[in-house]
């Protein structure tokens, strides 16, 4: 799994708020939080409807709730992505790693060749998808 932090490097959308700006009875909305939700409420004592606070995704335009933070269409692709990076970051490591043990002389020159082989390829594959 990719950490976090990792994956908020990649991600190329925001779930933006569309604020309603009018009540059915013409009156304005001030912001109201019930159930540990935000919504916005009528300003008209009498009227008093409350309307939800929807997100949309700026890049697919979904459509979410406000407690919302992420894209479900949106995400997995994002995912995919950050993985393939971090899977290039780990082969590069283990190459480097590969080539002080057997620089060292802690493994033989086969085991060497069979894990740079091995660490190379996983790269260039990874390479390829992006």
């Amino acid at each position: 799994m990719v950490e976090l932090e990792f994956i908020n490097q990649f991600r190329d959308y925001t779930l933006y708020p569309i604020w309603p700006q009018k009540c059915k009875c013409g009156n304005s909305l001030n912001l109201h939080m019930t159930n540990g939700t935000v919504n916005r409420i009528c300003t008209d004592r009498f009227c008093g409807k409350q309307y939800e606070i929807p997100r949309c995704c700026t890049k697919c335009n979904a459509m979410y709730t406000f407690d919302d933070i992420i894209c479900d269409v949106c995400e997995p692709g994002i995912i995919k992505i950050a993985d393939l990076h971090m899977t290039i970051i780990n082969s590069d490591k283990a190459i480097k790693k590969l080539n002080r043990a057997y620089k060292a002389g802690k493994i033989n020159e086969k085991d060497w060749k069979d894990g740079i082989k091995l660490y190379k390829d996983d790269k260039e594959r990874c390479e390829k998808q992006l």
